[in-house]
C-alpha cells in the first residue's frame, strides 16, 4: 500500500507530481505517513474534497505546469532524477509508488531517444542505490522489462542487469519462471553472437548459485559455441570458462550413465576455444584429459598418469582412478565392437590392459551393465560376440565411415533382391 492518496484521475502524471512535491518538501515523514493512514477513516465526501485540494495544488505547482504543457519527459527526467537520493531513501511504499507511476507514463514519451534515456536512467538509479530493498528493486526492474515491447533494443541490456542483480545479491531464486523464456527472448532480440555469449555466461553463473549443475554446463557450452568465432582478447578471456566446462565434463566422467549426456566430452573437444587450451601451459593437462576421455583408450590414460605430476593433477580433481579405468574399458570394448562382431580375449586383454581372462569377462559384464553394449561371452572359443554397441562419439570423419557402411548394406540388399528375382523367374519357367 502506498503512503499517499491515490487520485482517481485520467492523468496519472498529477499523481506523480503530488508524490514528488511531497518528497521534495520532506512531507513523507513517519508522522505524515501515520496521519495519512488515520485519514483513511474519513468519510468519502471529506476524502474527495482533500483529493480536489491536492489536485489543485499539484496543477498550480511548477511540476504541474509541465504536465499541463505535455512535457512529461521533463517531469520524468529532470524532476524525478533530481530527487533520486530522497526517493531511494524513502519507505518501500514510496519507492514502489514513485517508480510504478513513472513507468506507467513511459509510453507517453514519443521521442525514441528520450524514452530510451529514461530506461537507462531508471535502471542505473535502481542498481546503483544502496544495497537494500533488493526484492523491490528486482520487482521494479522486472515491471519495466515487461512493459517494453518484446523486440525492444534495451530489453537485452535490462534483462542482463536483472540477472546480475539477482546473482550478486544471492537472490537468483527470484528468477524462477523467467529463465524458461530466455531462448525465445534472445531470438526476438536478434542478438549478435557476442551478446548472446555474454547472456549464456551470466545465465551459467545464475543457475550455478541455484545448484543446477546440469543447466550450468549447458549454458557454458552454448557460451563457448558462440565464442568459437571470437578473436584476440575476447578469445583469451574465454579460456577460464572453457576450462571450467571441461573440468566439469572430465570430473563427471566416472559418474552414473544418466549424467553422461550433458557432460559429453566429445562435444567440448570439437569447439575451437576448447582446443586453444592445448596451447596454454596453464590448461594443457585439462585438455589432454578431455581428449583421452572423448577419444582415447585405457592405454593413453595409463600413460598420462604414469608421471607423478599428472597423477597428482587427477587426484586434485577428486576422480576415482578405478572408476575411470572401468569407464574407459567399457568405451574401448564399444569401439572394438563397432569394427568387429567377434572379439577374441587376446585382443581384449591387450586393449583393456588386464592380465587375466577373468579381467576381460568382468570388463565385458561392466560394459553390458552400462547399457552401452549387448554381448555374449563365448568361453569355449575365448571371445565375445557383440550383438549391439553404441557409438562412443560421432565425429566428422564418422560420416564417411557411415556412408561406406550404408553403401555396403545397399549393395548387399540389392544383391539379395536380384537373387530372389532370379529364383522366382526360374521357378516360373
Amino acid at each position: 500500500m502506498t503512503t499517499f492518496v491515490q487520485l482517481s484521475l485520467s492523468e496519472p502524471a498529477y499523481e506523480l507530481v503530488i508524490l514528488l512535491n511531497a518528497i521534495s518538501e520532506d512531507k513523507l515523514t513517519v508522522q505524515e505517513e501515520k496521519k495519512k493512514e488515520e485519514d483513511e477513516s474519513k468519510g468519502e465526501q471529506e476524502a474527495a474534497e482533500e483529493e480536489d485540494l491536492e489536485l489543485t495544488a499539484a496543477q498550480g505547482s511548477d511540476l504541474g505546469k509541465l504536465v499541463a504543457n505535455g512535457e512529461v519527459y521533463k517531469l520524468l527526467s529532470n524532476s524525478f532524477f533530481a530527487l533520486q537520493d530522497k526517493i531511494m531513501a524513502s519507505s518501500v511504499e514510496v519507492i514502489d509508488a514513485a517508480f510504478s507511476i513513472a513507468f506507467s507514463l513511459w509510453n507517453k514519451v514519443k521521442d525514441v531517444k528520450e524514452a530510451n534515456s529514461l530506461i537507462k536512467k531508471w535502471t542505473s538509479m535502481l542498481v546503483t542505490s544502496p544495497e537494500d530493498n533488493t526484492t523491490l528493486k528486482f520487482q521494479l526492474l522486472t515491471v519495466l522489462f515487461n512493459s517494453l515491447p518484446t523486440n525492444h533494443s534495451h530489453r537485452f541490456a535490462l534483462f542482463t542487469t536483472i540477472l546480475n542483480l539477482a546473482r550478486t545479491t544471492n537472490n537468483s531464486a527470484l528468477l524462477n519462471g523467467q529463465l524458461d523464456f530466455v531462448e525465445t527472448w534472445m531470438d526476438d532480440w536478434a542478438l549478435p553472437k557476442q551478446d548472446k555469449a555474454q547472456m549464456y555466461l551470466v545465465l551459467s553463473m545464475v543457475v550455478e548459485e541455484q545448484g543446477k549443475a546440469k543447466q550450468k554446463q549447458q549454458y557454458l557450452i552454448e557460451y563457448l559455441k558462440c565464442m568459437s568465432e571470437s578473436k584476440g582478447d575476447d578469445r583469451d578471456a574465454t579460456k577460464p570458462h572453457a576450462a571450467t566446462a571441461v573440468i566439469a565434463a572430465i570430473k563427471s566422467f566416472s559418474a552414473q550413465p544418466e549424467e553422461e549426456l550433458y557432460y559429453d566430452c566429445g562435444i567440448l573437444l570439437e569447439l575451437s576455444v576448447v582446443k586453444d587450451l592445448a596451447l596454454d601451459v596453464k590448461y594443457r593437462n585439462v585438455f589432454t584429459l578431455l581428449r583421452i576421455f572423448a577419444r582415447d583408450t585405457v592405454n593413453e590414460y595409463l600413460e598420462f598418469t604414469s608421471t607423478a605430476a599428472n597423477k597428482e593433477f587427477v587426484a586434485k580433481l577428486e576422480m576415482d582412478h578405478d572408476a575411470i579405468l572401468q569407464k574407459l574399458r567399457t568405451l574401448t570394448i564399444c569401439n572394438l565392437g563397432m569394427d568387429s562382431q567377434t572379439i577374441p580375449y587376446e585382443v581384449l586383454q591387450k586393449a583393456l590392459k588386464v592380465d587375466t581372462e577373468e579381467g576381460v569377462e568382468a570388463a565385458v559384464i561392466d560394459a553390458v551393465m552400462s547399457q552401452r553394449l549387448d554381448a555374449k561371452i563365448d568361453q569355449k572359443n575365448k571371445a565375445i560376440i557383440v550383438e549391439r554397441t553404441t557409438q562412443r562419439a560421432f565425429q566428422n570423419e564418422d560420416w564417411a565411415a557411415l556412408a561406406q557402411k550404408l553403401e555396403k548394406w545397399n549393395m548387399n540388399v540389392g544383391h539379395t533382391l536380384s537373387e530372389l528375382q532370379y529364383m522366382q523367374n526360374s521357378g516360373q519357367g
